[in-house]
């Protein structure tokens, strides 16, 4: 992402030389839209390729170019059976792609899946150094979506897209 001056020249306080480059997920992944907040906060929509499949993203920056922290999901697997239970590792990131190991908040998982069960909100402590795991299990056969988000602050929040579950035998 770059940021220009009026007179189109890039903003050298934006990130290295008016540029921003945020990894997300794999080395796959690509911001396809964009707004501008009335806090001149910026807001990119797009995906990051897992394995086989494609996840949604969206990544806010702050003023100084930093984007929000956030709580990623990863180790949820593409392909799940209804009923099974999965374990979930996550760990709060600071907005640059590095751990937060300050993070204190308490987290709380949804489901598009109503029938879902889904581990209890999860308050971290300083020792989980932000690390942690939930369990999941949908129930629903179709394809779902989970999200982790701190319990007091929406802005931090991770989301899982396209988990495709198959009917149980």
């Amino acid at each position: 992402m770059v940021r220009y001056n009026t007179d189109g020249s890039l903003d050298s306080t934006f990130g290295t030389g008016g540029i921003v480059t945020t990894a997300i997920g794999t080395a796959t992944n690509q911001g396809w839209g964009e707004a501008l907040q009335s806090n001149s906060e910026i807001v990119v929509a797009g995906f990051a390729a897992n394995g086989s499949k494609y996840n949604f993203t969206v990544t806010r920056y702050l003023g100084d170019s930093a984007s929000s922290p956030g709580i990623p999901i990863s180790g949820l697997p593409s392909t799940t059976t209804s009923e099974v239970v999965n374990t979930i590792p996550f760990a709060a990131d600071d907005g640059s792609n590095k751990r937060n190991v300050n993070y204190t908040g308490t987290v709380h998982l949804r489901s598009s899946d109503p029938t879902s069960k889904l581990g209890q909100d999860y308050t971290f402590m300083a020792a989980d150094n932000s690390i942690g795991s939930f369990s999941a299990a949908f129930n629903t056969v179709g394809t779902e979506w989970l999200t982790a988000a701190d319990s007091l602050d929406p802005n931090i929040t991770g989301i899982e897209t396209g988990v495709v579950v198959s009917r149980k035998k």
